[in-house]
This record gives structure tokens, sequence and C-alpha cells, in this order.
């Protein structure tokens, strides 16, 4: 679709990653945060090409923060992924790992919230 519209309308291509990180003012937030928490369906080679995950990791490795991320499945080589900046990486496979997951990530967010 995009390719269609840059060659019909001569639209503007823009990375969907970074127009979305800056909308909601990443940087800013980053430059506050000690760490950066996200997340990946499937973590591989294509997550750091042009996907969120990458974009965040470039940013963290950036601004000196460390980047940790939770993954359904984490199929990215772990030299890979230290070369990327990514500090863990940590599955959640089972749904009590999901579910565990979710309650450390809220109860941290309340502290945050609180602090």
């Amino acid at each position: 679709l995009s390719g269609g519209l840059y060659g019909a309308l001569g639209a503007r291509l823009r990375p969907g990653a970074l127009f979305v990180l800056r909308r909601a003012d990443f940087s800013r937030r980053l430059r506050a945060a000690d760490a950066v928490v996200s997340g990946e369906g499937k973590l591989d080679q294509q997550s750091l090409d042009g996907k969120a995950v990458g974009t965040i990791a470039e940013l963290c490795a950036a601004a000196g923060r460390p980047l940790h991320l939770i993954a359904g499945v984490n199929a990215l080589d772990p030299a890979r992924a230290e070369r990327a900046g990514i500090g863990s990486v940590r599955t959640a496979s089972s749904l009590a790992a999901i579910t565990a997951m979710a309650r450390a990530i809220g109860a941290a967010g309340a502290r945050a919230a609180a602090t």
C-alpha cells in the first residue's frame, strides 16, 4: 500500500516505529528512565531491522539506558542481542509465566507512578 501511495501520489515514506515513538514523546521519557522494558512476539533478526524493538534498542543504546525485553519466543543470537545493546531477554513461554510477568510489570508501573 505504501509503495502504491508513494508512486501514485508522491506520498512520503517514513519509518513507522520512529514516527510512533516521536508521537509518544519517547525521547523525553527515555531521558527520565533508568531502564526500558519492551516486548516482541518473536524476537529475531527482523526485530532489529526497522521494527519498533530495533528502533527502541538503538535509542536506548544512544542514551546509555539498558533495554530489557519480554518475548514470546527468543530466536535472536545472544551475541547479536548484546551488540544491539539488549541487556536481557525473558521469554514468556507459558500462561503462568505470562501472567507472572504481567503482574510484575503492573507492580513495577505502580511503584514508578508512586514516586
